[in-house]
């Protein structure tokens, strides 16, 4: 991620000090970034700044503040989408904290930054990174997922929790009998692991199996 981006959403660069207390009826465009990077509880900006700013995500006892910091679940920045298909620099997929890729990204980035699911493959079309519905473990030894490839395309990244094993197969998930047939590439994970795949680039099928 550029400096300029970073240096963009930091709030001292947009605050204007305020001399009096005033609560305003909508938050500032920038509030949500600013509140997922600590302004509600920040002591160096006052009450008269957070009623100002944020009203409707600090409790600062404006009408219709909330009793908690409401930390947003929508992006903050409206290149989410093209920063996660980016394979050279995956955002979500960076080694950044949940919380900073939060600040910027909450919905693009919503598995990645609070996975849901024990394992998921990540396929490169035209360049693009994008990632296929998650897939939770299955008894062991497991049964083989689909992948469904477009035309042009290739599995280029998978993510595979604590304990798990993420296994690709060439053939298709209908022919996989999973601790029978040989993967063709595995990916042994450990929690929040992101690996790049590097020979089961056509793979048709994946098995998720956890100990």
């Amino acid at each position: 991620m550029s400096s300029t981006v970073v240096l963009s959403t930091l709030v001292g660069a947009c605050l204007v000090v305020l001399t009096s207390s005033q609560c305003a009826t909508t938050n500032n465009a920038n509030c949500g970034s600013w509140v997922t990077n600590g302004f509600c509880n920040n002591g160096a900006y006052t009450t008269a700044q957070k009623q100002a700013y944020c009203p409707n995500s600090c409790p600062v006892g404006c009408a219709g503040s909330p009793t908690t910091t409401v930390i947003p679940t929508t992006d903050q920045n409206t290149h989410c989408a093209a920063w996660a298909g980016n394979n050279a620099n995956p955002f979500c997929l960076n080694t950044m904290t949940a919380a900073q890729k939060r600040q910027y990204c909450a919905s693009t980035c919503a598995f990645e930054i609070s996975p849901n699911a024990d394992c998921a493959v990540y396929t490169l079309t035209n360049n693009v990174l994008a990632r296929l519905t998650p897939t939770n473990r299955t008894s062991n030894p497991g049964t083989a997922v689909a992948i469904t490839l477009a035309a042009g395309s290739t599995v280029a990244r998978t993510y595979t929790g604590a304990t798990c094993t993420l296994s690709l197969y060439t053939e298709a998930s209908t022919a996989v009998t999973v601790g029978t047939t040989t993967a063709a590439e595995t990916k042994a994970g450990t929690a929040g692991m992101y690996q790049t795949v590097t020979t089961a680039t056509t793979a048709q099928s994946y098995s998720c199996a956890c100990t």
